[in-house]
């Protein structure tokens, strides 16, 4: 569905920087101009040359990229995957993205009930929750997936394509900006670990596209799907 792509970030296009180099700039390869930046240099995430299977990724560590999407917002529904691993459990919140504010947000991360870390995507209110905890550091990749649906439409949360929630309790949201690596606050919930790649389109993706896509993904990283 490239008609439906909206931002697309894969490591593999980040140029200009070497191992262990903090990062300014992760241009979007979609063409629609929604590079996620950092200016500040205490906050600039970390590029890793070779994070899994050969491929580079983006290291966050209290520190943080964002990205403009549109002034007025765009609509539901929308579909995001993101290929990633968590390297420390830090007993918190962690953020993968975070958009909005509390009175209208959406968040795709891991809580933690305590230890270990649960998936979670929430479009405020309400959360969607897995059941299913990670064990960190994560060995390999992983990819999230999470359809966010229009209002009485169902939504879901796919953890390495098996979903692991679903609901049409879902609230409605214009998608401004994102913030990738941390709370909107940018003061807390950071993510601890790596993303190689993140696809958005802003369609509700069908179960065998979002299958199709996962498949890609692992193919490409080097992990294992759910059977």
């Amino acid at each position: 569905h490239p008609e439906t792509m909206i931002a697309w970030y894969d490591a593999q296009a980040i140029t200009g920087v070497a191992d262990g180099d903090a990062l300014a700039l992760w241009p979007d390869m979609s063409g629609n101009g929604r590079d996620a930046t950092q200016d500040d240099d205490p906050y600039k995430p970390v590029y890793v040359a070779d994070a899994g299977n050969g491929l580079p990724a983006v290291r966050f560590d209290t520190d943080w990229l964002e990205a403009v999407f549109s002034a007025d917002g765009l609509e539901l529904p929308f579909t995001v995957f993101v290929v990633h691993k968590v390297t420390s459990d830090t007993m918190g919140n962690q953020n993968i993205i975070d958009g909005g504010s509390a009175g209208s947000r959406f968040r795709l991360g891991y809580n933690p009930p305590g230890e270990p870390l649960f998936a979670t995507f929430q479009n405020w209110p309400p959360a969607l929750d897995a059941d299913i905890p990670i064990v960190t550091p994560m060995p390999d990749f992983s990819v999230i997936t999470a359809l966010y649906n229009e209002p009485g439409a169902t939504s879901a949360l796919r953890v390495d394509g098996e979903e692991v929630a679903s609901s049409e309790r879902m609230a409605s949201y214009l998608l401004v900006d994102i913030t990738i690596g941390s709370r909107t606050s940018r003061d807390r919930q950071w993510l601890f670990g790596d993303i190689a790649e993140m696809i958005f389109y802003d369609s509700a993706l069908a179960d065998e596209e979002m299958a199709a896509v996962e498949s890609y993904l692992a193919d490409k990283y080097g992990f294992g799907l759910a059977p």
